[in-house]
């Protein structure tokens, strides 16, 4: 019985060993997938990615999840035949020794905007990678309805230029505004530093087409500097005509000096005219008249001494015609006469002393009354529109390279450099960017001198 025993546990060793040995020899373990990792920016809900990968390319319809960080996002990637990628272009992972094979991936069910992450493995047990795919969507930038970031990018623009173009209407109000308490403080203030008449001063001018916002400038420096430049101007007539080198006739142009020298009060009229061009200042027009007067004056004396001095001591006529000239001058178109009187004078006393060899007093020294202004001849009215249609031209074509300058610069910064272009957040961005852009000025910079009642012409 234990020889049985003995030849039965033979058997079991004989028959258990390789069996047991089989259970503890170890299998060849299987290589691991490379690792890769690719980021896709899209503009579509679908998309199809061709990469060119290490180790064979997935098994067709083999399929993966995509999401987002959150989980509220996802999107299936698929592996598809090569050859429906035949028109897509070809992306690399990095260089390897590893054959590679071209993988077709398609994308479908992306979200609005965001980044959905997955995985996809090659196929087989050798080679092969472990893409890591990272894929981004934001909204599609053309200029369709149902793309909507080009309409903020415009709609931005365009409220820029609505925005500057209210606050030219503001600025309107506010002018207006301005103009009635300019003339309201300049009612309530004392004979010698109000301004009389510049209510109905305002009133031609608004009759004439001007806006208040052109009148604010004016009525300001009158009311507010005007009386006092008056007062300057008439204390220096003042002096003027009290200096005792200051030979004056008893004229009524010195009457209307003195009477210009005591005033006190101030009119619109002495410092803009009803066209709205600055005026003279009476006290400054007197000043320079006096002093014209008395040069003429003193000529006439020393024509006169002349006569005197010349044999048979003659005095033309022509002398006695300037001295009454001169006692006639009120105006300062008198002195122009004066002049010309005392010119015919100085001709008659020059025949009165044809053989004399006496010098001369010469006219040369004598001030003018009177300021010319030479016009060139103007242009044709063809000449001139023409001109006004080439800068129109201009005008335009550089609104509309500004136009453009200003989009790209917002396109560049508020969404091309945004992958995830998307969210309300976003589109505020981008319509902020563009309300910012400056555009608005520099187009109302381009169209100021079109704006009606400028001058087309330059000085």
């Amino acid at each position: 019985m234990n020889k049985s025993l003995g030849i039965a546990g033979s058997i079991s060793a004989l028959v258990g060993i390789p069996a047991l040995l089989a259970l503890t020899s170890s299998a060849p373990e299987a290589k691991d997938p490379t690792p890769g990792a690719l980021t896709v920016s899209v503009s579509t809900d679908t998309t199809r990615i061709r990469v060119e990968a290490p180790g064979t390319a997935p098994e067709e319809e083999t399929t993966s999840l995509l999401a987002s960080e959150d989980g509220k996002d996802t999107a299936i990637v698929t592996s598809e035949p090569e050859t429906s990628c035949a028109e897509v272009t070809k992306l690399y992972l990095s260089a390897t020794e590893v054959a590679t094979t071209s993988w077709c991936l398609s994308v479908t069910s992306l979200p609005s905007h965001g980044t959905v992450a997955g995985t996809m493995t090659g196929a087989g047990e050798g080679d092969r990678t472990k893409l890591a795919l990272k894929v981004q969507r934001r909204a599609a930038f053309t200029p369709l309805f149902r793309t909507w970031p080009f309409w903020v990018l415009v709609c931005g623009l365009l409220v820029a230029l609505l925005s500057t173009s209210m606050l030219a209407l503001l600025w309107t109000g506010i002018a207006g505004t301005r103009l009635r308490l300019l003339v309201a403080l300049n009612a309530s203030r004392p004979v010698a530093e109000r301004v009389d008449g510049v209510a109905a001063w305002v009133q031609q001018r608004r009759a004439k087409s001007a806006t208040a916002a052109e009148l604010v400038d004016p009525v300001s420096k009158a009311v507010q500097n005007g009386p006092k430049k008056a007062a300057d101007a008439r204390a220096d007539l003042t002096q003027l005509l009290e200096e005792p080198e200051s030979a004056l006739p008893d004229v009524e142009l010195v009457t209307a000096a003195q009477r210009e020298a005591r005033r006190t009060d101030h009119q619109m009229a002495d410092f803009y005219t009803v066209d709205g061009t600055e005026a003279v200042h009476p006290a400054l027009v007197m000043a320079d008249a006096i002093k014209t007067l008395a040069e003429y004056y003193k000529y006439l004396d020393d024509l006169e001494k002349e006569a005197q001095s010349l044999p048979g001591n003659p005095h033309p006529r022509k002398l006695q015609v300037a001295r009454f000239v001169l006692s006639r001058v009120r105006t300062l178109d008198d002195l122009k006469a004066l002049k010309d009187a005392l010119g015919e004078a100085r001709e008659a006393l020059d025949d009165a002393r044809a053989n004399s060899n006496m010098d001369k007093v010469g006219l040369q020294g004598l001030r003018s009354a009177e300021t010319g202004l030479d016009v060139d001849s103007s242009l044709p009215p063809a000449a001139w529109l023409f001109a006004a249609l080439g800068l129109a031209a201009l005008t335009a074509l550089a609104i509309a390279v500004t136009l453009a300058f200003a989009a790209v610069t917002v396109y560049v910064a508020g969404y091309d450099a945004n992958p995830t272009f998307g969210s309300w957040q976003d589109g505020f961005k981008l319509f902020s960017s563009a309300v910012a852009s400056g555009v608005a000025a520099t187009v109302l910079g381009l169209l100021a001198p079109w704006r009606p009642g400028t001058a087309f012409a330059t000085d």
